[in-house]
């Protein structure tokens, strides 16, 4: 466990293209003497603050995906043949794939990104 003093609120300065900073604050560790992380989760970066962010927006996803397929798939069941509504149910998991394709294609687009620039962040 760390030391109480490592997890004091700090705070991350961005510069924004246009010149203007913004501040984060917040209960983020910081790095110990040595410049080892001692929770492994250390924030210096907003990068280090998106990627610990996706790592939850992925099972987020995941959930709200499979509920829409199942939701989707017993609206198929009841629909008892209407065109309607059997359409609407097709659409829903269509949108719902389709939506989560889209997420895991960005994520993979802004990490091909980074490497081929040579970014040291983790995003």
């Amino acid at each position: 466990m760390s030391e109480p003093s490592q997890l004091l609120a700090q705070c991350i300065n961005i510069v924004h293209p246009n010149g203007s900073n913004s501040t984060i604050c917040g209960p983020f560790p910081t790095r110990g003497a040595g410049g080892t992380c001692p929770t492994g989760n250390c924030f210096e970066t907003p990068g280090d603050v998106i990627s610990r962010v996706m790592e939850y927006v992925f099972p987020f996803a995941g959930i709200i995906l499979l509920f829409m397929i199942i939701l989707s798939g017993y609206q198929l069941i009841i629909s008892r043949g209407e065109s309607s509504k059997i359409q609407s149910a097709t659409k829903r998991i269509t949108y719902s794939l389709l939506g989560f394709g889209i997420l895991i294609i960005s994520y993979l687009m802004v990490k091909t990104i980074s490497f081929i620039l040579g970014f040291d962040s983790p995003v």
